[in-house]
């Protein structure tokens, strides 16, 4: 499988809509708001210290996305990414799609200094859970608690 990753361009947006709320409905049985979520995501789109979003491409046709955002870590003296908004199709899942995605990433933090990588996932989402540790990624140290309004 031929897969290229690229960073997203406004013309994706309608995907990156899509796959969010599909996203959204499969690991936290949510339903999004469309007009929040495709504000959101121009607002990612058009403003990279807000968001940076990638997408994984088959022949020209987008099977994946993940987006960054920049934290600064002051026990670090370092930027560190957050990943965030990880969906992969159906079809294509178990296919090492993410894979291609993580190691974009990771290919970003060695080339511009950062720090590392931090990821969350809801304690509930066990197939993510499994496809983060099989790369490495481990979670027993760091559990994130939030408060959204």
């Amino acid at each position: 499988m031929d897969v290229k990753v690229r960073q997203a361009s406004i013309d994706d947006l309608d995907i990156l809509v899509r796959y969010q709320l599909q996203m959204a409905k499969e690991t936290e049985n949510m339903k999004l708001d469309v007009e929040i979520l495709t504000n959101g995501i121009s607002q990612g789109l058009n403003d990279e210290n807000k968001a940076i979003y990638f997408v994984a491409e088959i022949r020209d046709v987008v099977i994946g996305t993940l987006m960054i955002t920049k934290e600064w870590s002051d026990w670090r003296n370092v930027w560190v990414l957050w990943i965030q908004s990880v969906y992969v199709d159906k079809d294509y899942r178990g296919r090492g799609v993410y894979k291609e995605l993580y190691n974009h990433i990771k290919g970003i933090v060695s080339a511009e200094n950062f720090g590392g990588i931090r990821l969350y996932v809801d304690k509930t989402n066990i197939n993510a859970q499994n496809v983060y540790t099989k790369l490495g990624m481990n979670g027993d140290h760091y559990k994130l608690f939030e408060n959204m309004e």
